[in-house]
């Protein structure tokens, strides 16, 4: 296979990642929106949950000489209480706590096909993530160049004459 064949084959596979974590997303969105008609309060809830990391930095900025650590378990129980309070109003909704979460099919690489730290914090020696390396060999085995070596290279073309029948003794193999 040509490097011209491999770079295709790595870029659809790329596309086809990327277009079903931009589908989920949107999803996601929709199923957001669907919640925040239904019960605002959800609404509020996610804004106060994504203010909470600006507010924190503001605040140690503000009072350096405050202990970090007791602001961070403050900041931790609240939130805590805000993602409670947002699971009761789901299920109350009839709803799944994480309805409104994107739902990668790759829960390792969160379907960008890369991974940038492992489990255990380290850097991976090869950052494509498993999903990524099976795409690309779904994708290989349907491109036009292993389909002629597979027409050409076969178990109906194979000759069994190519082989002796008497034993290559120098290293005992027939």
């Amino acid at each position: 296979m040509t490097d011209y064949g491999r770079s295709e084959i790595f870029k659809a596979a790329l596309k086809e990642i990327k277009e079903k974590r931009m589908a989920e997303e949107a999803d996601a969105r929709i199923r957001r929106q669907e919640v925040y008609q239904k019960q605002p309060r959800v609404r509020e809830l996610d804004s106060e949950l994504g203010s909470t990391g600006a507010a924190a930095m503001k605040y140690y900025l503000t009072h350096p000489d405050q202990d970090k650590d007791r602001i961070k378990k403050e900041l931790e129980g609240r939130n805590n209480k805000l993602r409670r309070e947002r699971a009761s109003l789901l299920m109350s909704l009839g709803y799944p706590e994480d309805y409104t979460d994107v739902h990668y099919e790759c829960p390792d690489c969160h379907d960008t096909g890369f991974i940038d730290r492992m489990p255990d914090g380290s850097i991976p020696k090869d950052p494509r993530c498993h999903c990524l390396k099976k795409k690309i060999l779904e994708l290989s085995y349907h491109s036009p160049y292993m389909k002629k070596t597979i027409e050409k290279e076969n178990f109906s073309t194979f000759n069994d004459q190519v082989f002796s029948d008497r034993p290559f003794e120098k290293y005992q193999l027939s």
